[in-house]
C-alpha cells in the first residue's frame, strides 16, 4: 500500500472541510432563532400563556384551565412540593384572554378544589399559581 501523493492528499483534506462548513452551515440554520419575522414582514407567532405552578401542597395536584366560558381542560399535574411551568396550549388560548384556573388534590374531594377569579392575561404573559396547603388558600398573580 503506497502513501497518497500530495495532490490526493489536499483534495481529500478540502473536501472534509468544505463538508465540515456545509454541515455546521445546515445546523446552525436549522437552530436559528425563529423568533424574528419572517422574510414576508409577517410578525412571528407570540409565545403561549405559561401556568408557573408552585405546588406547596404534600399532594399532587391536576390543573384545569378554562378558556373564557368553556369547560375545564386538563393543563397538567403537578407533584407535591415541587414547582413546574405549564404552556396553555394554542388551541386553548382564550380570543379576550381571560382564563379561570381549577386545582384539584389527587385523592380529595372535588368540593375542596380551588377556582380562581377571571385572570385576564395575553399572549406570552406568565400567571404564576401557588397552590397552598389548604387548597382554598391558593393565590395566583400575572408577571411578564
Amino acid at each position: 500500500m503506497s502513501a497518497p501523493t500530495p495532490w490526493t492528499y489536499k483534495t481529500s483534506v478540502r473536501l472534509r472541510a468544505s463538508s465540515m462548513v456545509a454541515f455546521t452551515v445546515l445546523v446552525g440554520s436549522g437552530c436559528a432563532d425563529r423568533s424574528q419575522p419572517d422574510f414576508r414582514g409577517r410578525p412571528a407567532e407570540a409565545p403561549p400563556v405559561v401556568v408557573s405552578v408552585r405546588n406547596q401542597h404534600f399532594a399532587d395536584v391536576t390543573v384545569y384551565i378554562s378558556p373564557g366560558d368553556a369547560s375545564w381542560q386538563r393543563l397538567g399535574s403537578v407533584t407535591g412540593n415541587t414547582s413546574t411551568n405549564l404552556a396553555i396550549p394554542s388551541a386553548l388560548t382564550a380570543p379576550a384572554g381571560e382564563y379561570r384556573i381549577r386545582v384539584h388534590a389527587i385523592g380529595t374531594p372535588e368540593a375542596t378544589d380551588y377556582i380562581s377569579d377571571r385572570i385576564l392575561a395575553a399572549r406570552g404573559t406568565v400567571i404564576e399559581l401557588t397552590v397552598a396547603p389548604v387548597l382554598g388558600m391558593s393565590s395566583w398573580s400575572i408577571s411578564q
